[in-house]
């Protein structure tokens, strides 16, 4: 599972770097293992619409564990991804299996460097 969270990091910093978003915004991508429930297709990109994702990398990081709830996927079923740009530069990035979520910042050579994980509480 290791691998998978880091290939989703990797994953999104590609995604959003070939997508062109940018500003200051809270992006969502939802992995490629199963469809959401809601009809969020796998690998889905799309700009949150939480105004407050919008503006706090907190925030934004929260909304990668709503989103996979949201879908009903169980635990380590799929990955969820939220990744916060600040004036157009990607800034951090987390990845949830519903267990735990890894969480991401740019280090200082413009590369995801992985500074921990989280245990998701029920």
């Amino acid at each position: 599972m290791k691998k998978l969270m880091t290939t989703a990091a990797l994953f999104i910093a590609a995604t959003f770097t070939q997508s062109g978003l940018a500003g200051t915004s809270c992006n969502i991508i939802v992995g490629d293992s199963k469809p959401c429930k809601h009809r969020i297709k796998p690998n889905s990109l799309f700009r949150d619409g939480d105004g407050l994702a919008q503006m706090s990398p907190k925030r934004c990081a929260q909304r990668a564990l709503e989103y996979y709830r949201y879908c009903g996927y169980g635990p380590y079923k799929n990955w969820v991804g939220a990744y916060f740009m600040k004036d157009g530069q990607h800034h951090t990035a987390v990845t949830t299996n519903g267990v735990t979520s890894d969480v991401h910042v740019i280090n200082r050579v413009g590369a995801f460097e992985k500074i921990g994980s989280i245990k998701v509480s029920k």
